[in-house]
């Protein structure tokens, strides 16, 4: 209900800011000053000379022209927190941040302790919560504290990244009425040399363009602050309440991990592997992953001697496990030395 309505504020605020608004909030229109008061007086004919420093401001353009270029950077900060709050909002959703259907795929695997299918899995859905899962999972094997830091530092840098977002529309609501007030300070500058060095001390008509110049920035950095700290500390409560959702959900997954009975030789991720994926996900794997295959380098067999009926053949071949680099059978499913999955091409 939140997010509905802010994106319809922010919404009603930049095409106020852009197109003027409904007449009932502006009482603007978009007819020219200079054709309206055409029609006024000539019925529609050539317009007569206007005088656009005195003339009234009728419509949006008259009013940013008013303005001066202060409206410009004004401008420019509102499309800027706009856009950072759009990506905010699209990013800050649960099956976004933390998928149902990957928690459950993640508890499964965790449940049988297959630790390296669990970081695979992670890898290749990346989210919030499988970083979190995979940077803790790493470090596994140094036992339950490093397991911990790993994931309270991981966590720490997910929610900073929404952090750091947010922190810029905060940016754009402190600077804008600073920009307000620096075209107030200008619109004052000229009302004042046109009392200096114009005579209008005693025509006031002559302060009313430089004085609406200093009103309409100051008027619309206004606009784009107060909605801008509204959605910053909109955001900031949405952050905190989906970051402890993840905790939630990665609480129950942690849970599943036995830390009393770790192999000692356990290895979550060759360097290979990780190298695999940095170099590009799924399709670095694809091409760089030390998968077994039946064709790597063979170990002897020869002198093997033969087992008993139920064990593996005296004749079978072996390859080194690309997790452990120790010898399996082709055709295992795991590795029984570091319980790695094997996939076999």
């Amino acid at each position: 209900m939140q997010t509905r309505w802010f994106r319809f504020l922010m919404a009603a605020m930049v095409i106020g800011l852009l197109l003027g608004g409904t007449a009932q909030w502006t009482g603007l229109s978009f007819t020219t000053t200079a054709y309206a008061q055409a029609s006024a007086t000539t019925g529609g004919g050539a317009a007569p000379a206007v005088d656009d420093k005195n003339k009234k401001p009728e419509t949006f353009m008259d009013y940013w022209n008013q303005g001066g270029m202060t409206m410009w950077p004004l401008l420019g900060t509102a499309v800027w927190a706009t856009a950072i709050l759009i990506e905010l909002l699209m990013k800050l959703r649960v099956r976004i941040i933390c998928p149902t259907e990957i928690i459950q795929q993640l508890y499964q695997t965790l449940l049988v302790k297959d630790y390296q299918k669990a970081w695979k899995i992670g890898m290749d859905n990346p989210c919030v919560a499988t970083r979190i899962l995979c940077a803790a999972l790493e470090k596994l094997p140094n036992g339950r504290e490093a397991f911990d830091i790993a994931a309270l530092e991981s966590a720490s840098n997910e929610t900073n990244v929404f952090k750091n977002k947010n922190a810029y529309i905060n940016l754009n609501a402190t600077i804008s009425p600073l920009l307000g007030l620096f075209g107030t300070i200008a619109g004052m500058m000229g009302a004042f040399n046109s009392m200096a060095f114009s005579g209008a001390v005693g025509d006031p008509s002559k302060l009313a363009g430089d004085i609406g110049t200093a009103l309409v920035t100051t008027y619309t950095g206004l606009a784009i602050a107060i909605p801008g700290l509204c959605a910053y500390y909109i955001l900031g409560n949405r952050i905190k309440k989906v970051m402890e959702y993840v905790q939630s959900r990665l609480t129950v997954l942690f849970d599943e991990i036995d830390f009393d009975n770790i192999p000692a030789d356990l290895v979550i991720v060759t360097k290979e592997a990780r190298m695999a994926y940095l170099g590009g996900g799924k399709a670095g794997m694809a091409s760089g992953a030390p998968a077994p295959k039946a064709s790597a380098v063979k170990t002897s067999t020869a002198a093997r001697p033969s087992t008993v009926s139920g064990a593996t053949p005296a004749n079978a071949e072996h390859v080194a496990c690309p997790n452990c680099s120790k010898e399996v059978t082709v055709g295992d499913k795991k590795c029984q030395h570091c319980n790695a999955e094997l996939d076999w091409e």
